[in-house]
């Protein structure tokens, strides 16, 4: 029996939702964000080697947070900014600890990204399904990432990339639900 990659098509999403996020490398301020959804840093907090303060979207869900969503153990890395916290586009990302590559991805987007993941649903065979009562719209794609269109115009992008050889550690069913749960807790703290 050879080992399969799963989901290997929410690795080709968060690829583009990292392109689409923007650079790298994040700023170090994080004033100009709209509706203050962000605290702004101490000046202490300037000095990305001694501050290990969150910033961002990665300080709208805490690690604990994140543990608690999943049915197992995880071994969480840093949580690391993609983007820039002065652009109201970016995301956070976490190394979960599952399997060769895991990683939970979860920030804001464009509306290009979330309406070509519209269209690539009509186009596909996709497993995926409408998530009621988030935002104006939401739809899950592979029980692996949740996307959300807000009525404040903003649009959501939480992901779990898994590439897992031989069994997953988790049904299906049970990484739908938690991408939901911390996509909700996104939306709220957004002030959704």
């Amino acid at each position: 029996m050879f080992p399969r990659p799963i989901p290997i098509l929410s690795l080709v999403f968060a690829a583009l939702a990292l392109v689409a996020c923007g650079g790298d490398e994040p700023s170090t301020t994080a004033e100009g964000v709209p509706g203050d959804t962000v605290a702004a840093k101490s000046p202490a907090a300037a000095d990305r080697g001694k501050s290990a303060a969150p910033e961002g979207h990665c300080a709208l869900i805490s690690t604990e947070e994140i543990e608690a969503a999943f049915p197992m153990a995880l071994k969480l890395g840093k949580p690391r900014v993609i983007g820039r916290v002065d652009n109201p586009t970016h995301a956070c990302e976490v190394q979960l600890g599952i399997g060769e590559v895991g990683q939970l991805t979860f920030g804001t987007t464009t509306e290009g990204l979330y309406n070509e993941y519209a269209k690539y649903l009509q186009q596909s065979s996709t497993t995926s399904r409408q998530v009621e009562g988030l935002g104006e719209d939401a739809f899950l794609l592979n029980n692996a990432q949740l996307l959300v269109r807000r009525a404040d115009g903003q649009f959501l992008n939480v992901a779990v990339n898994l590439l897992v050889f031989g069994e997953l550690p988790l049904t299906q069913e049970q990484m739908g639900d938690a991408v939901i749960e911390l996509g909700t807790m996104l939306d709220e703290r957004l002030g959704g």
